[in-house]
Formats: structure tokens, C-alpha cells, sequence
């Protein structure tokens, strides 16, 4: 029983996150992905917390930004769930 829950909580954050790539992007969120763009430099891996004050909002917000800007291609994460770091591609 236990493991149905966990199946379904997966396939409805999948499906989560499908709605969310559908959502525009608003004037506000492609200001704060280039802050992140402008802030990395090439061949530099960086933790999400370096982002918090560049960016101006919270390391939940910043992750979200983060793995939006993965899964458009522009950020490359190294793959680990604990101390995940990120590039530009």
C-alpha cells in the first residue's frame, strides 16, 4: 500500500512539471534566469545557494529557477541529488 502512494505523489510531480513547462515565461522570471546566465562564468560549476543573493529571492525559488534553465538547455547539473551543481552550457 504504501509503495501505490509513492507511485502516484511521483506521476503527479511529473505531470506538475509538464504543466509548468507549458506556462509562459513571465517578464519577472526571464529577469531573474538572466541574472543567473549574467552571474555564471564558463567552465565554473556552482551550488545553488551561490545564486540566493545574486537572483534576490529564496533557495527554493533559485532551485526552481535552476531546474527550469536545465531543462531548457542552458544549465548543465552535475546529477547528484545532495551538493547538485550547475554550469553553463
Amino acid at each position: 500500500m504504501n509503495f501505490m502512494k509513492k507511485a502516484t505523489g511521483k506521476k503527479r510531480q511529473k505531470k506538475a512539471t509538464e504543466k509548468k513547462r507549458q506556462k509562459k515565461v513571465t517578464e519577472k522570471t526571464r529577469a531573474q534566469f538572466d541574472a543567473i546566465l549574467n552571474f555564471m562564468a564558463e567552465d565554473e560549476w556552482y551550488k545553488a545557494e551561490d545564486f540566493v543573493k545574486a537572483v534576490g529571492v529564496k533557495e527554493t525559488r533559485t532551485k526552481e529557477l535552476l531546474r527550469e534553465l536545465v531543462s531548457m538547455g542552458k544549465l548543465a547539473d552535475n546529477g547528484k541529488t545532495k551538493g547538485r551543481r550547475y554550469r553553463k552550457i
